[in-house]
């Protein structure tokens, strides 16, 4: 079976979904000003400036779940520390197992630091324990496809297309995890294009699927169109279409 070679920038980060960082399940309002210092500072991206004011809580109370998660989240935003933000979050994790936000920003912290099986496993957990989160469940379904489990990653769409069925990002997506021999990826680009009209890299996905078939107008069309949409999907484009050449030149 042959899938979409792509390349970087085609991917879909799906973390913004869960509206930022997890605090802790049933974690109470807190009167500490000085969490809620840290908490104003970090939704402010200021994460250099939490970090002090979190480490001097989680010194007073190692068990501050909220804390924690907030620092191992300052951690990777500061220093790309992900060893101490992973400590921080298994941390949190012990405190409270049965949270299903922690597990989520744990097995994405493993998959920016490259152990997608690691963060497979966190992100398995997440789902579990919240079945109904968009965002547990799209983080599983982008790892599952860096993963090349594209059969599982198109459950998991096709999933979420059902949560969210007017949600373009996931048809893009879906179309992403058919074989290329499939021209029903076709269907998932265009349902994309009509949900968003102005997505110039659902024309480019659509646009390679053209040309992989040999559909030269149709695959230019919908690279011309992209381009009007943004310039900078040349290089995309240039990616896709030289892929295709040299795929044809090993027949």
């Amino acid at each position: 079976m042959k899938w979409f070679n792509i390349s970087h920038c085609t991917l879909i980060c799906w973390l913004s979904i869960g509206g930022g960082w997890p605090a802790p399940a049933g974690a109470q309002e807190s009167s500490n000003a000085a969490l809620t210092h840290a908490k104003d500072l970090t939704a402010a991206g200021k994460w250099g400036d939490a970090l002090p004011i979190l480490n001097g809580l989680i010194k007073q109370n190692p068990q501050d779940t909220e804390a924690l998660s907030l620092r191992a989240a300052a951690q990777w935003a500061v220093s790309k520390d992900w060893h101490a933000a992973l400590l921080d979050y298994s941390a949190a994790i012990r405190l409270a197992p049965k949270n299903a936000a922690l597990y989520n920003a744990r097995g994405w912290l493993r998959f920016q630091a490259g152990d997608s099986r690691a963060a497979l496993r966190d992100l398995n957990t997440a789902v579990s324990l919240d079945p109904k989160s968009v965002a547990y469940l799209a983080n599983r379904a982008h790892v599952r496809y860096e993963l090349r489990d594209m059969s599982n990653a198109f459950l998991d769409y096709s999933r979420l297309i059902e949560m969210s069925p007017n949600d373009a990002r996931l048809y893009l997506s879906r179309g992403m995890t058919w074989d290329t021999e499939d021209r029903k990826a076709l269907d998932d680009y265009s349902k994309a294009i009509e949900l968003k009209p102005g997505f110039a890299l659902a024309f480019v996905r659509r646009g390679f699927t053209h040309l992989w078939w040999g559909q030269q107008a149709e695959a230019q069309a919908d690279f011309d169109t992209a381009l009007k949409l943004d310039p900078t999907m040349k290089g995309e484009i240039d990616y896709e279409t030289e892929f295709v050449k040299e795929h044809r030149a090993k027949k």
